[in-house]
């Protein structure tokens, strides 16, 4: 199946701050890395932790498909590339695990007759099909719709409040953080500068069936990271 790129998308949320997202495609597959805004004070050179992690991870990730890896062979290569990155160049060791960059992601590879789909987060892959109806594949909807849950059962019983102006500053909360340190442990993993995240991404493979899956990242209208949308690839 040869991948070919129909769009691309990308709408910054601040065009002062760094593109967290990026995009990487081969002629066999595609990627979208949807990097977490960072909580602190960038640990690697630049701007933004997870503006490095997305773009780096992005690059090796299809550098190992272009040398013939499979894809969870190029993804444990990739994140083992990424550990070894960032435990040079970083400025310190993390303090907490907070601080230690990570990401989403959606990465589509061709297989004979169909194609492989791994996944982190809340990144997906939409599978078009002539006469069927779009087919979603991740926890984006999922996760999204978790979110809303969690925020409708806290607003019960308790009165409407006025918006509040986002904080001035580094992004730094505790609740954040507090979510922030689960990433990695349990059922909790990420695409992050860790090879033991591999064992835990999210599969799916599909075969004998012409589909075109598009891959992309959560672009919602209040989000303040620059989202992007890649739609790859197209059957011949």
């Amino acid at each position: 199946m040869p991948f070919e790129i129909l769009d691309t998308l990308s709408l910054p949320g601040d065009p002062l701050k760094p593109n967290d997202d990026a995009f990487g495609h081969a002629g066999n597959a595609a990627v979208v890395i949807d990097g977490a805004t960072s909580l602190g004070e960038p640990l690697m050179p630049g701007d933004s932790d997870a503006a490095w992690l997305a773009h780096f991870g992005a690059r090796r990730l299809m550098a190992h498909v272009r040398d013939g890896d499979a894809p969870l062979d190029a993804l444990r290569d990739t994140l083992a590339d990424a550990k070894k990155s960032f435990e040079a160049l970083r400025k310190r060791e993390p303090a907490e695990q907070w601080e230690i960059p990570f990401a989403s992601m959606a990465f589509v590879q061709d297989a004979p007759g169909g194609f492989d789909f791994l996944w982190f987060g809340d990144c997906a892959a939409l599978i078009a099909r002539p006469d069927a109806a779009v087919e979603v594949l991740g926890e984006s909807f999922a996760a999204k719709a978790r979110e809303a849950e969690h925020v409708r059962k806290a607003r019960q019983g308790k009165r409407p409040s006025r918006p509040r102006p986002a904080p001035a500053g580094p992004n730094t909360c505790r609740r954040c953080a507090r979510a922030r340190s689960r990433v990695n442990s349990g059922k909790y993993w990420a695409f992050s500068p860790d090879p033991r995240a591999a064992d835990f991404v999210g599969s799916f493979a599909r075969r004998g069936r012409r589909a075109a899956p598009i891959c992309c990242s959560p672009a919602t209208a209040s989000s303040r990271s620059p989202p992007i949308t890649a739609a790859t690839p197209r059957p011949r």
